[in-house]
């Protein structure tokens, strides 16, 4: 069974996967970024902020167009408070898939605490217009 965009997206912002598990993967296929991204989720939900931003980045020197590393990387700069960096990684991402509505909407709140707020209003703006009926409801609030 196939998953639709927005599961796939859900998938990518909520995985939690086992860090030793990933490692192990990565030994065998050290060139996969989703193997990184993973690495990099993994290490998040344990807490290892630095250690995440930095699986996104070694992900990112084996595919530097990937936007989902771009975009976790994007999202942990931004939880860290390195707001210009975050912003630079969401527009990379939102560059490299213009379809996907997230990488905006986490631009947006990056915009938002930086208190750039013109900026964060566009873009929360363009995320509606991208998101399909039934994604987005995080934009409603």
């Amino acid at each position: 069974m196939s998953m639709t965009k927005e599961e796939y997206m859900r998938h990518m912002l909520l995985m939690s996967p086992d860090v030793e598990e990933v490692r192990g993967k990565l030994e065998k296929s050290p060139d996969d970024p989703e193997l990184w991204y993973e690495l990099g989720m993994g290490l998040s939900v344990a807490g290892d902020e630095k250690g995440s931003i930095n699986a996104f980045s070694h992900g990112l020197m084996y595919a530097p167009f990937d936007a989902f590393l771009h975009f976790g990387r994007g999202r942990k700069l931004n939880s860290a408070g390195y707001f210009w960096p975050a912003i630079a990684e969401l527009t990379l991402a939102h560059r490299l898939d213009a379809t996907e509505w997230t990488f905006l909407y986490y631009r947006a709140t990056s915009y938002n605490l930086h208190g750039m707020y013109k900026e964060s209003c566009a873009d929360f703006k363009t995320c509606i217009t991208i998101a399909q009926p039934g994604e987005g409801c995080a934009l409603v609030h």
